[in-house]
């Protein structure tokens, strides 16, 4: 066969080759371009989707406290014939003195979001206290069974499970967390909060975040930004800054702030916050801020 021959058949051969791939590819590739494809096959990653959140609390509230009084159960006869301090320790015991992390996770097996939580034993530095870092030895549950035993011990105890705990939470999911977690009606009742974040910019709304944050009884306040964030957000002089903000929490006991992780405390923002914050003569300090503030900016 003549060398041209040759050639020309198998160039023929070739395209008609291609052609065939063409057609033969051609349903499969319709359905990714459908479907956007399926993860571990012939197309890109199936993006599953998002799964609705839980059923929020009602709004009405039966409040016990204010319905009729009935008999006691005889399953809290002995424990509310004790003095009242002592009832009060055992509650402690029992529903306080721990972290209790907050978490907003997705459960398919159920359909749908939910709010879980974990609770750890508390230490007073809560730099070393962070939920991902604490070993699993130190988880310490709540018993909640106890606030079911009756209406008497139900009223006294609840407060403390809200007073004397530090709830754990990601900034983005605070708003969740209070429609499907805590409630509303115990806000007024929370002294202490661990609230952390990539950066003050990156939670849906820190302003929203801070409305919440001034409905609680606040006492103790922990920051943790993950990354480290623009200058301009840590500058109380600026009026909507983050760490303006924080500011306006008063009647702060204690606050503690890591700017990013792993990194500890800066020292001299916290230390410019806490004397606007906190000890004698703070709020006299505060008022004064931003007039102090409207003067160094006419002075630049």
């Amino acid at each position: 066969m003549p060398l041209a021959a040759s050639k020309a058949i198998s160039k023929a051969a070739g395209t008609f080759f291609e052609y065939f791939s063409v057609i033969l590819c051609c349903p499969c590739l319709c359905a990714i371009f459908v479907c956007g494809g399926v993860g571990g096959k012939c197309g890109g990653k199936h993006v599953l989707p998002t799964l609705p959140d839980p059923l929020p609390f009602p709004t009405p509230r039966i409040d016990i406290q204010h319905l009729p009084v009935k008999e006691q159960p005889q399953s809290c006869y002995l424990l509310s014939k004790l003095p009242l301090e002592l009832r009060q320790c055992i509650f402690e015991q029992v529903l306080g003195g721990r972290l209790i992390d907050l978490l907003v996770v997705d459960a398919a097996s159920k359909g749908w979001r939910m709010v879980w939580s974990r609770c750890y034993v508390l230490v007073d530095n809560l730099a070393h206290a962070r939920t991902r870092n604490i070993p699993p030895a130190t988880a310490d549950q709540l018993s909640p069974a106890l606030l079911r035993s009756c209406r008497q011990i139900y009223a006294e105890a609840l407060p403390i499970l809200h007073q004397r705990n530090t709830f754990s939470f990601c900034a983005s999911h605070l708003e969740m967390l209070v429609r499907y977690g805590l409630g509303e009606y115990c806000l007024p009742d929370i002294r202490s909060v661990y609230v952390y974040e990539l950066r003050p910019s990156s939670a849906s709304g820190w302003k929203d975040v801070f409305v919440v944050l001034h409905r609680m009884g606040l006492e103790r306040v922990a920051f943790e930004l993950k990354a480290e964030p623009e200058m301009e957000e840590l500058d109380p002089r600026i009026e909507y800054s983050w760490a303006r903000r924080v500011l306006k929490l008063r009647n702060l006991r204690r606050l503690e702030l890591w700017l990013y992780y792993g990194a500890g405390e800066d020292p001299e923002l916290v230390e410019r916050l806490r004397g606007l914050m906190i000890g004698p003569g703070a709020d006299g300090r505060y008022q004064m801020f931003p007039e102090q503030c409207r003067i160094e900016a006419q002075k630049i």
